[in-house]
């Protein structure tokens, strides 16, 4: 895979995740941005909710799941960043932990302020 020649704008951010491969980088700002690292261009964006605070991208990149300041998590394509899933906040507890996603993307984990972790399938 080549690089681009030099640094490309990804835009405000509150949180990055590489795909394995290195070949897309999701961002989350205001929307959710899905960048293709060798041309330096923005593939794709989506808003699943209001504040998206964290990213993380499964192993083979076809899950990326995105976790908002109140706790909701979209799990969303990896390739097109249409909404697969959405898992609503354990009411009131917060934020907390970066939601995670397990290495196939079947399973994330989120912790919250309010309890120790929980997992979904």
């Amino acid at each position: 895979m080549e690089h681009p020649a030099r640094a490309f704008v990804i835009g405000r951010s509150y949180g990055v995740c590489f795909s394995a491969d290195e070949e897309r980088l999701a961002v989350v700002g205001y929307t959710v941005d899905l960048f293709d690292v060798s041309v330096g261009k923005r593939v794709a964006k989506a808003h699943p909710f209001k504040h998206p605070s964290s990213v993380d991208v499964s192993k083979n990149g076809d899950v990326i799941a995105v976790k908002s300041t109140s706790g909701d998590i979209a799990l969303l394509d990896g390739q097109t960043l249409d909404l697969l899933q959405f898992i609503a906040g354990s009411g009131g507890s917060g934020g907390g932990s970066d939601a995670l996603l397990s290495a196939r993307g079947g399973f994330v984990v989120d912790g919250t302020w309010g309890e120790a972790c929980s997992f979904v399938t």
